[in-house]
């Protein structure tokens, strides 16, 4: 009952300043709200992709995929809240990765629009358009992390842009060594079990 109260009253100091009850939500975080943020925007996004491509299954299929995809985010902004908190921390920013993972649901939020621009795509029959406005709530989700960050973290702009990469950065590192790993094994073993 708590989680919805704190919710409802979020929603209320969000309709009169969004961009000073978010901050506000970060500095002061709560779990509830970062959780209720990550459910919308995979509610959200499993809505968008059934009136998009209306794929069979109706409401059972529309909550597994949204439940999937609730669980993979928070799997992710847990893991990069914590990077993320780390490389900040490094830099000399203070804050704390409860307030990072309240950011990240805060702006998962910003999935919410991909439901009312679908149905305007459908209107005029150009959902063909549909990635492009995946792009664009993706491109405003980032954006909105971004100053969020740079907001309760109080760094600049780039600082945050380089915390969100960071996780991506060391990610994409750890699958690189490990490709190159795999390759140089396999090859070796090729090499000894040909005959010369």
């Amino acid at each position: 009952m708590a989680i919805l109260k704190n919710f409802i009253s979020f929603a209320d100091s969000f309709s009169r300043a969004p961009v000073q009850a978010a901050a506000d939500a970060a500095e002061r975080p709560s779990a509830g709200l970062g959780f209720s943020g990550y459910a919308l925007g995979a509610l959200s996004m499993a809505l968008w992709s059934q009136l998009l491509w209306g794929e069979s299954g109706g409401l059972l299929h529309t909550l597994d995929l949204a439940l999937l995809l609730m669980v993979c985010n928070i799997l992710a902004a847990l893991l990069c809240a914590g990077l993320s908190n780390l490389f900040l921390e490094f830099s000399g920013a203070r804050g704390r990765s409860l307030g990072l993972f309240v950011i990240f649901g805060l702006s998962e939020g910003m999935k919410t629009l991909l439901i009312p621009a679908a149905l305007v795509l459908m209107a005029f029959g150009a959902a063909g358009f549909a990635p492009f406005l995946l792009i664009a709530v993706l491109a405003a989700q980032l954006a909105c992390a971004i100053g969020l960050m740079a907001r309760v973290y109080r760094v600049t702009r780039f600082q945050a842009f380089m915390a969100l990469a960071f996780p991506g950065m060391l990610a994409f590192l750890i699958v690189f060594l490990s490709f190159s790993v795999f390759v140089v094994w396999a090859l070796t073993g090729l090499k000894t079990a040909m005959p010369v």
